[in-house]
């Protein structure tokens, strides 16, 4: 094995890449001699899918036992197919319609595997290399560098159109809000691109077929170039209505993914208190802007500042700063915005292999906003946000609500290459009080339930995390009128999150989903799945659950239970707080938000915007702080 290692480090360095390929080419005929064997199988639909209760499907890879030869492993791939085929059985997928969705999902999955070219294959191999270092180090080949950079400065040159590939078409999901594609009015969502034009006379290249990332190479470009494109209407399917429309790319700004503000009225007896919500997807900052010295360039602490001072204007009585799925950012953007609630001082400790620990100070005098704070964090908060949180709780700035962060603690570069970049781990950070946030996240103050599997989400569950550690501190523990108040504020919480409807039905939520993350496979406890007739008779009681939940809260609320489904829905439980002229403001709480991201993150995961995925794989991976 060291003589096979050692030949392999000697490949790399010297730039042969044979072994790469050579193992993703049987990769790749496996996988395709597996989907024709699938769709072979269901032409025979439904002889040989008869439930057996003999069979199980192992679903943890570690425990999974290989097969020793090719008639074990279609005896595997046959498993898998049957698993799929009784997942929608139980989705109450009728016959005919369940054998034509797994032949569209196998053919699918066919025509992506042929789609897959060498610079794929190289894009694979870097990612394997960098990820034996640490989960963070990354290759970004040169879309994805351009990607990141979009991400990091939440605006690009283009049309201005979130785009996903549907079968062999290219389809408009939506258009960005004030970019060329909305406002030239010639392009609506649902629209699909079938050809794609440079200039006012070049030539028109037919996209039907091709891969998504290709078509967004063509439709994207410098500001003030056009682009023409064959659109064939959402409403037809007839060739002969194709039309070709003209737009002039410009630059588009990625609003929704800026730091935003809201007012929230809240009324305590007869007292009506104005609370601000900054929610802050990311700390994000145009780089190249401000080293050309652009005085407008884009900084979520420019955007945070004014958002501060907007509030005050409106009688801001207190601030909530939302960090929740904030993956990350600038390193010097968090140093910043940390600055607008603290007095001069240590903000994080920053220590590289073998160096001491450097201190990031606040160097502005005074704060921007010094009334009462609350940090709102999630499972998927990480990186600078974990800085940020750890902070304003060092500090004894202002209270951590929610559940624990990521617990990703290290600091990353990015470099230029000739083709491409890499982001490599170069420093750990550490809070003001010497802690690590690597593996242990940051603890909030006080604890909200949580619908995320610790085990599975976070840094402790990947692969090759550095290990967490502790330095001296640079600040002394947080006053004790602040401890005093905290627990204060937790036994309140705790007293009213018993019987608030929210959070009864929030913990029910957890509860009904912690099961379900183990029947899939969750850690810590990954089990086969359920054999077939077992599945099949332990239906009816798991089709009940998801309604389980809702009698707790409706009793919270002073409401008889439902006797219906649909009764439920005609008298939903009242959730939300009533403001000075008794209309119902919905609560920002998890479950809400979160099933919501949750469909985001899915639509994110299989559209691309016409000049950048919506969440590329960089911040997919927390792609975190960059000096």
């Amino acid at each position: 094995m060291r003589g096979r290692i050692r030949a392999l480090d000697e490949d790399l360095e010297a730039g042969r890449l044979d072994l790469f390929y050579a193992v993703y080419a049987r990769f790749q005929q496996r996988r395709a001699e597996r989907l024709r064997a699938a769709l072979a199988w269901l032409e025979a639909y439904p002889e040989g899918f008869e439930p057996n209760g003999d069979q199980s499907l192992e679903t943890d890879p570690d425990k999974l036992e290989r097969p020793r030869d090719e008639a074990g492993l279609r005896a595997l791939w046959r498993k898998l197919v049957l698993n799929d085929v009784l997942n929608l059985k139980l989705a109450d997928t009728p016959e005919p319609e369940l054998v034509d969705t797994l032949r569209k999902r196998y053919r699918n999955q066919l025509k992506r595997l042929e789609e897959t070219n060498a610079d794929d294959v190289f894009e694979f191999a870097m990612a394997a290399l960098t990820h034996a270092y640490d989960p963070h180090t990354d290759y970004f080949p040169p879309r994805e560098a351009e990607n990141f950079d979009i991400h990091m400065s939440l605006s690009l040159e283009g049309i201005g159109a979130l785009l996903q590939r549907e079968d062999d078409y290219v389809k408009v999901v939506r258009l960005i809000p004030g970019g060329p594609a909305e406002r030239s009015r010639l392009l609506r969502p649902a629209d699909r691109i079938v050809g794609v034009g440079q200039g006012e006379d070049g030539e028109i290249v037919n996209v039907e077929g091709w891969r998504l990332d290709d078509v967004v190479d063509l439709i994207r470009g410098p500001k003030g170039t056009v682009v023409r494109l064959n659109i064939l209407p959402a409403d037809s399917n007839d060739p002969a209505r194709v039309r070709t429309i003209v737009i002039t790319r410009d630059t588009v700004r990625l609003e929704e993914q800026a730091a935003h503000k809201e007012l929230i009225e809240q009324r305590v007896g007869d007292t009506v208190y104005r609370i601000g919500l900054i929610t802050l997807p990311s700390f994000y900052v145009d780089q190249e802007a401000a080293f050309l010295g652009d005085p407008n360039y884009r900084s979520s602490a420019r955007d945070v500042a004014r958002l501060i001072r907007e509030l005050e204007d409106e009688g801001m009585d207190a601030l909530i700063i939302d960090l929740r799925n904030n993956g990350g950012g600038s390193l010097e953007e968090v140093r910043v915005i940390t600055g607008y609630f603290i007095p001069k001082g240590p903000v994080v400790q920053v220590r590289g292999s073998g160096e001491k620990p450097r201190v990031l100070n606040d160097t502005r005098p005074g704060t921007l906003w010094d009334g009462p704070l609350a940090v709102l964090v999630n499972r998927l908060s990480a990186s600078a946000s974990e800085i940020f949180a750890a902070a304003i709780q060092d500090w004894g700035r202002g209270v951590v609500l929610g559940e624990r962060t990521f617990g990703k603690g290290t600091v990353q570069t990015l470099d230029r290459l000739g083709d491409g970049r890499i982001k490599y781990t170069q420093a750990m950070f550490y809070r003001v009080n010497g802690d690590s946030t690597q593996l242990r996240g940051v603890e909030p103050d006080i604890v909200f339930p949580s619908l995320f599997d610790h085990d599975d989400i976070g840094e402790s569950a990947l692969p090759e995390a550095l290990p967490w550690d502790r330095i001296a501190p640079v600040i002394e523990a947080p006053p004790r009128a602040h401890r005093v108040l905290v627990e204060y504020l937790r036994g309140r919480q705790t007293e009213r999150a018993a019987t608030d409807p929210d959070f009864v039905y929030l913990r029910a939520q957890a509860e009904l989903l912690a099961p379900a993350a183990r029947r899939h496979g969750s850690a810590p406890e990954r089990s086969q799945a359920p054999r077939p007739a077992a599945r099949v008779r332990t239906r009816p009681a798991r089709a009940g659950q998801p309604l389980a939940p809702e009698p707790r809260p409706r009793a919270a609320a002073g409401l008889r239970r439902a006797g219906s489904l649909a009764a439920g829905r005609r008298h939903p439980v009242p959730r939300g707080r009533v403001d000075r002229r008794g209309r119902r403001r919905p609560r920002r709480l998890a479950a809400a938000r979160t099933a919501a991201l949750d469909r985001a993150a899915a639509l994110r995961a299989r559209s691309s915007r016409d000049a950048i995925p919506p969440t590329t794989r960089a911040e997919q991976r927390l792609g975190g702080d960059l000096e």
